[in-house]
C-alpha cells in the first residue's frame, strides 16, 4: 500500500526506556506511514468528532437537555469531544496509536507551523476536562455553580476555526479528502 504522509515525532523529556515501545531508538527520529485508507477512515473520525461536538453545543445552549443526569450526560460528552479534537490539533507528543493532525501532513511539523495558536479557552477546557471529568480529582471536588459553567458554543466556534484551517491546509494528495464534512 502507498504511504502519502509520514509523522515524525521525539520527546527529550521523556527517558528513552519508556519509549521504546513507541517506535524510538536512541538518536533516531522514527518515521511511520499511513496509507490513504487509514488516513481517510481518521478523517471519517474526525468528522464524527466535529458533528458530535456542534451538536451537543447546540442542545446546551437551548436548553434541551433539562434533567439532571441528562444534562450532566451531555456536558460530560461535549467536554469529551472537545478534548478529542483539541488533543487532534494541538497534542505534540502523541502516543503510539494516537490519530493527530500532523499525521496528515508531510513533513510532519507542517501543521504545527500552520495551525492557529491554541487559544486560552481551549487550553483551559483540555486543563479542566482533565481534571474534572477524565480523572477523578480533589480538584473536581473545589469546584462550584459557578466555576462548573462551560462557554460550549465559544468552544464549539474555536475549535471549528482550528477544523476550518485543518482542512484549508489538507494536502491535495489524500484526493478530495478536504471538504468539510
Amino acid at each position: 500500500m502507498p504511504a502519502y504522509l509520514c509523522w515524525e515525532y521525539a520527546t527529550p523529556l521523556a527517558p528513552l526506556e519508556k519509549l521504546e515501545g513507541y517506535g524510538f531508538r536512541e538518536g533516531i527520529m522514527q518515521t511511520r506511514k499511513y496509507s490513504k485508507k487509514d488516513l481517510q477512515k481518521g478523517l471519517a473520525a474526525l468528522r464524527y468528532e466535529s458533528f458530535m461536538l456542534k451538536s451537543l453545543a447546540r442542545s446546551m445552549s437551548f436548553g434541551i437537555a433539562e434533567r439532571r443526569a441528562i444534562r450532566n450526560a451531555v456536558v460530560e460528552s461535549f467536554l469529551l469531544h472537545a478534548r478529542v479534537l483539541i488533543d487532534f490539533f494541538y497534542n505534540d507528543n502523541p502516543h503510539k496509536d494516537d490519530i493527530v493532525a500532523s499525521l496528515f501532513f508531510s513533513p510532519a511539523g507542517k501543521w504545527k507551523a500552520v495551525r492557529p495558536k491554541q487559544s486560552a479557552i481551549l487550553k483551559q477546557t483540555k486543563k479542566r476536562a482533565d481534571k474534572l471529568l477524565a480523572h477523578l480529582t480533589y480538584t473536581r471536588l473545589r469546584q462550584t455553580r459557578e466555576t462548573k459553567r462551560w462557554a460550549y458554543m465559544r468552544i464549539a466556534g474555536e475549535l471549528e476555526e482550528v477544523l476550518n484551517a485543518f482542512y484549508e491546509h489538507l494536502p491535495d494528495s489524500l484526493g478530495g479528502l478536504n471538504e468539510l464534512g
